[in-house]
């Protein structure tokens, strides 16, 4: 089994990205809506990590509830 390189992505990257919509526009996350925001957050110097209500495992999403 090959080892997947992960693609990285700028802030400024996803905001040109997402700047052709509305700022109404609903984000949707993952094909079928299997995916929620949850958050963001700083991580260390210039990064932000976006967090969602699941766990992805293995290939499956694992729903849990933070709050």
């Amino acid at each position: 089994m090959g080892t997947k390189k992960v693609e990285r992505v700028t802030v400024g990257q996803l905001i040109d990205h997402l700047k052709v919509f509305d700022r109404d526009s609903e984000v949707i996350f993952g094909g079928d809506d299997s995916l929620t925001f949850y958050r963001t957050k700083g991580r260390g110097e210039g990064g932000v990590q976006i967090e969602f209500n699941e766990q992805v495992s293995n290939g499956e999403i694992v729903s849990f509830d933070k709050n």
